[in-house]
């Protein structure tokens, strides 16, 4: 009998598919702050993968290098089974170590966050009471904020010329 079941596995017929799939760009993700116990969000995308009659551990998800590749096979019937093979690019400045996946009611979503700009790296650092981190700056509010800085150094220091030269007369 052990002979038969492999050498029915032997004729196996194999149904190739491609997953109907669908991006969500710039979604926000929940991640938890082990540091300071905080949730804070991220922006990232999701990908969601859509493979109905699959179950979790008939799926596998893998990194090699920046690629992140997706397969999966399950029973049609007795001798025919339904597999599909996807791979995604992931240089794309994503937070490789920090790709998530769920399967749920025959979806596969991966979760990948964005890498975090090194200006917000620093803001995050300072904390969110500072005030760097209220202000919420863009880059367009630095730039003003650098010109109103020197334009109030070039008055104080006017003014200073302006008082020194006063008491010399």
């Amino acid at each position: 009998m052990a002979n038969n079941d492999r050498g029915s596995n032997l004729n196996r017929c194999y149904i190739d598919f491609e997953p109907y799939c669908k991006w969500r760009r710039n979604e926000k993700i929940k991640r938890d702050n082990s540091r300071d116990g905080k949730i804070k969000q991220d922006l990232g995308d999701i990908l969601e993968v859509h493979l109905q009659g699959f179950k979790r551990k008939e799926l596998k998800a893998s990194v090699h290098g920046k690629t992140l590749k997706l397969t999966g096979e399950t029973e049609q019937d007795e001798n025919t089974w339904r597999r599909f093979s996807k791979e995604v690019d992931i240089s794309k400045g994503y937070q490789t170590d920090k790709i998530k996946a769920k399967f749920s009611g025959g979806v596969l979503s991966l979760t990948m966050p964005k890498k975090v700009p090194l200006l917000r790296q620093a803001l995050e650092q300072l904390g969110q009471e500072g005030f760097l981190w209220k202000m919420e700056m863009s880059m367009k509010k630095l730039v003003t904020i650098a010109a109103l800085a020197v334009f109030l150094g070039m008055a104080v220091a006017y003014l200073a010329s302006i008082s020194s030269s006063r008491q010399r007369v």
